[in-house]
């Protein structure tokens, strides 16, 4: 059963549950021509540019967005004041439910699950971040073709030595010659 609970600071006018839902509540509105019932609904969620869902709530005519999954914890997860941000344990942003979020500090948070790997992965062999590295021998035969010169120091060569080759700057690195791949080139 979905659990509803005053949103602090919105107390009469908007409310969260335990299943990351928000809603407006029925509420009486000055108008033009005197006072109005206003109906009370479910509000549409946005998603902001780094994944997390967002709702507007007004006050004194007044609108700001406000993170649903910040609501969540406020209204339904104690904190002791030293823990400022909110985690989402199944790492998915989208899902807003009680039990999927617990109080984190900074530190915590940017270490948790897989992000740390998925940030380095698309910093290291992003297409748009990083150019394929060819690897030939001293006679112009393709030994191997790398993600990027990061991928080339994982497998062992100096990433400094093959960006020189592939740039002109020096002619060999280990024996070996380097180009970066050009689009076309190999079937490529």
């Amino acid at each position: 059963m979905e659990i509803w609970k005053d949103i602090v600071g919105y107390e009469g006018l908007y409310q969260v549950s335990d299943m990351g839902r928000v809603r407006s509540l029925d509420r009486i509105v000055n108008g033009n021509g005197g006072s109005q019932l206003k109906k009370g609904k479910t509000l549409k969620q946005d998603v902001n540019m780094n994944g997390y869902s967002l709702v507007r709530l007004c006050k004194y005519g007044v609108a700001i967005g406000v993170s649903v999954h910040r609501l969540v914890a406020l209204a339904f997860l104690p904190n002791d004041n030293t823990s400022l941000q909110v985690n989402h344990k199944d790492e998915v942003k989208a899902n807003n439910n009680l039990d999927n979020l617990e109080w984190c500090t900074a530190s915590y948070n940017t270490n948790y699950g897989s992000r740390n790997d998925i940030v380095a992965r698309k910093l290291t062999n992003h297409p748009l971040k990083c150019k394929r590295v060819l690897q030939f021998d001293i006679n112009m035969n393709l030994i191997k073709e790398y993600e990027s010169t990061r991928e080339c120091e994982r497998q062992g060569f100096h990433q400094s030595s093959v960006q020189r080759c592939c740039v002109g700057k020096q002619k060999t690195h280990i024996g070996y010659l380097w180009k970066y791949k050009e689009v076309g080139i190999l079937n490529g």
